[in-house]
C-alpha cells in the first residue's frame, strides 16, 4: 500500500496537479488546508479536478483555513471520505480523523479548545484497536514537528495526550509550514509531509504494520 500524504495546499493547485501526475499511489490522505479562506465551491472544484487525474480514494480532514461547511462535506460515491470525528476502515487498518486546529491568535475558521480535541478523539479511540489506527489530523501534537519561525511550539497538547495514552500506529499531520519530517512519540510514528503549496509531500508505504515514509519535494 502506497499513500500519497499531502497537507496545506492553500489553493495553490498547480503544484498539486504535478504531484498527482508524477507519483504512483493507492490512496491519498490530505491533512487539511486545501484553501486559504475560500468557499466550499472552490473545494468541490479541487476534488473534481483530482478525480479527473486519479481514481485513488481520498481521505481528508478540514484545516483551520478551510470553510466550516467542509466539516459536513463528503462524497463517498466518488470515494472522497471526510474522516473528521470518524473512524473509517482502510484496508486492514482504521483511519481516525480530527480537523481544524487548536486555538490560534488569529481566530481562523475551524478551531477547537484542547479539551474538545482530546475528548472527541478519546471517545473514538477507546472503542477501536490502536494497533491498527492511522490518525489523520491537521494540527501536529505539541512539541513534535510544530515549531514556527519564532521557535515557539504551537502544536496541540490535547492531541499529544491522546497519542501518549492510546499509542496509535501512526499520526499524519500538517498545519505548520516551517516543518517537514518524521519522528516518534513512543512507538507511534508521526509524519508531517510539509506544505504542498511549496511542493512538499510524502509517500508512505505500509506493509502490514511496518510504515516507511519517504519525504519529497517536487
Amino acid at each position: 500500500m502506497r499513500i500519497l500524504l499531502l497537507s496545506d495546499i492553500h489553493g495553490r493547485t498547480s503544484l498539486l496537479w504535478r504531484i498527482l501526475e508524477k507519483e504512483t499511489f493507492d490512496a491519498i490522505f490530505v491533512a487539511g488546508d486545501f484553501t486559504y479562506f475560500e468557499p466550499l465551491s472552490r473545494l468541490k472544484r479541487i476534488f473534481k479536478k483530482m478525480r479527473e487525474i486519479t481514481s485513488a480514494p481520498i481521505y481528508f480532514v478540514p484545516g483551520n483555513c478551510d470553510p466550516p461547511d467542509l466539516i459536513a462535506f463528503s462524497d463517498e460515491s466518488q470515494k472522497i471520505f471526510n474522516v473528521h470525528e470518524k473512524a473509517i476502515p482502510f484496508e486492514d487498518k482504521i483511519v481516525v480523523g480530527f480537523g481544524g486546529s487548536n486555538i490560534t491568535p488569529f481566530s481562523t475558521l475551524i478551531e477547537f479548545p484542547e479539551n474538545i480535541i482530546k475528548d472527541k478523539l478519546a471517545n473514538i479511540l477507546e472503542k477501536i484497536n490502536p494497533d491498527k489506527t492511522l490518525l489523520l489530523t491537521h494540527v501536529p501534537p505539541y512539541n513534535t514537528l510544530d515549531k514556527i519561525y519564532s521557535g515557539e511550539h504551537v502544536g496541540s497538547t490535547g492531541l499529544r495526550e491522546i497519542i501518549e495514552k492510546f499509542n496509535p500506529l501512526a499520526v499524519f499531520c500538517g498545519h505548520i509550514h516551517e516543518e517537514q519530517g518524521v519522528t516518534y512519540i513512543g512507538r507511534t510514528i508521526v509524519i508531517h509531509p510539509g506544505p504542498a503549496m511549496r511542493g512538499y509531500y510524502a509517500i508512505v508505504k505500509i506493509n502490514k504494520d511496518k510504515i516507511t515514509p519517504i519525504l519529497r519535494k517536487i
